[in-house]
């Protein structure tokens, strides 16, 4: 009986998710404790985020443990950090990052003035949205809506930077 009421719980969270009503999402999730630590955390923190506490989610993420994350919790918190402008909490660079990571990498070096590296990273998370588009159905434009929103905000992070380099002397970039 427990796992049919797990499954429900978590159709209603999914469907309140999708509408957009974020305080149920809150709620419902205060009911149910069964479903997987890694389900709850994420879309709690999508439903602090998305009612614009902001600062609550921030706590939230930094009493979390950070050696299990998901990769869309570790998206969350990158997300999280260059809304915030925390960018002390980047790891090593590496290869194949997600959205939020590249953004916030891209960021941080702009930061220093390092438009080159800027530029590189956020054309290495340009192949990233690029492959995710791929495998995507183009039957709708629910699910093709969030990457290609993902790719204008690129386009417009790009545009900075050539704003940017220009304003401090340096060649400008032209898109790639």
């Amino acid at each position: 009986m427990k796992t049919n009421c797990s499954h429900f719980i978590y159709s209603r969270v999914c469907t309140y998710q999708q509408v957009g009503s974020w305080e149920r999402v809150l709620s419902a999730l205060e009911l149910e404790s069964e479903l997987p630590e890694v389900v709850r955390q994420s879309a709690i923190l999508q439903a602090l985020q998305q009612c614009g506490l902001s600062s609550v989610m921030d706590l939230c993420l930094r009493g979390m443990n950070h050696q299990k994350d998901s990769q869309e919790l570790r998206e969350l918190r990158f997300q999280a950090a260059w809304r915030s402008g925390q960018w002390d909490c980047l790891p090593a660079e590496r290869e194949g990052h997600g959205f939020h990571e590249g953004v916030l990498q891209s960021l941080r070096v702009m930061e220093d003035r390092d438009f080159k590296t800027a530029k590189r990273i956020l054309a290495s998370t340009r192949v990233t949205e690029l492959s995710t588009l791929c495998t995507k159905s183009l039957e709708s434009v629910h699910t093709l809506y969030p990457t290609l929103a993902k790719l204008q905000a690129l386009n417009e992070a790009e545009d900075m930077i050539a704003v940017f380099s220009s304003r401090y002397g340096f060649h400008t970039f032209k898109h790639s």
